[in-house]
């Protein structure tokens, strides 16, 4: 049955997108109830939609939010490298020009120099240049550290927010876990109290039909208050062929005498009396 069950329960909601482990375990709890039946099996399976549909919509749920945020991260990091890279890029063709204008100015002015003494204007121009490339090589190497800090954050977001999604991940598989525990649980719980009150009804029921007996048999009511020896499981035939041993005592005690143990005039018989006379009987045979 919890075959069956589960088959028509993946046939039916496939749709959702549920995993055979959680279909298996709801068809478990609900065949562990032991009220499906193959003539209701698929009024039970129809009504596990709401519940099942809630399922999935919690679960899909978390998907998505773990996922909007690993790929906003993602994109994040990536927009930034790009425009790192372009600023990078831009920046170092810049100072490639520069270089190359300087260098040309250079040469030109080394050129001159050659030809005459070069004058003091110029000497500060060269001591100039020199300092100014001296900062722009240390503003560049400053613009690398800091790029190289602002890689390494993103990338570590980026390891955060992965470790963020498996967590998420973990937390939901544990959830799943634990409603299968809570439904297998209720289950047997629903069972072991559905076996007790069976087993109390079948009590109660030998119970009345050892009484009905003895009242049938016209055994006092006294000596059905002492109780009879017979077995929870005992059989009809059983119980009959006991109680009418019971029965047919009595009737003998009923005698004006029997055997010397007992007079009609003294009152109602005890169990001793009924015993002493069944002895007697079983010896007389």
């Amino acid at each position: 049955m919890k075959e069956k069950i589960f088959q028509l329960l993946k046939q039916e909601y496939k749709s959702l997108g549920l995993g055979d482990e959680v279909l298996q375990a709801h068809a478990e709890m609900l065949d562990k109830m032991g009220l499906v039946t193959d003539d209701n099996i698929e009024t039970v399976v129809a009504s596990q939609k709401d519940f099942l549909e809630s399922l999935q919509k919690d679960n899909d749920r978390r998907v998505t939010d773990a996922k909007k945020k690993f790929e906003e991260a993602q994109k994040a990091k990536e927009d930034a490298e790009r425009k790192a890279a372009e600023e990078e890029a831009k920046k170092k063709a810049e100072e490639e020009a520069k270089k190359a204008a300087e260098e040309a100015e250079r040469k030109r002015l080394e050129e001159l120099a050659k030809k005459n003494e070069m004058p003091d204007y110029l000497k500060k121009y060269f001591e100039e240049q020199a300092a100014e490339k001296k900062a722009s090589e240390e503003a560049r190497t400053k613009e690398r550290e800091e790029f190289k800090k602002l890689v390494e954050t993103l990338t570590q977001k980026n390891t955060d927010q992965a470790k963020t999604y498996n967590e998420q991940m973990e937390t939901q598989s544990k959830t799943i876990k634990e409603l299968q525990e809570t439904i297998q649980k209720q289950a047997e719980e629903a069972k072991a109290k559905e076996e007790a009150a069976a087993k109390a009804k079948a009590k109660a029921d030998h119970d009345a039909k050892i009484l009905s007996k003895a009242k049938e048999l016209g055994i006092p009511e006294s000596r059905i208050n002492e109780g009879f020896t017979l077995s929870d499981d005992a059989t009809d035939e059983a119980i009959e062929t006991y109680l009418s041993k019971v029965a047919n005592n009595y009737k003998a005690l009923q005698q004006p005498q029997f055997g010397g143990s007992y007079r009609a005039s003294e009152g109602e018989p005890t169990k001793e009396d009924v015993d002493n006379v069944a002895a007697s009987l079983v010896q007389s045979l």
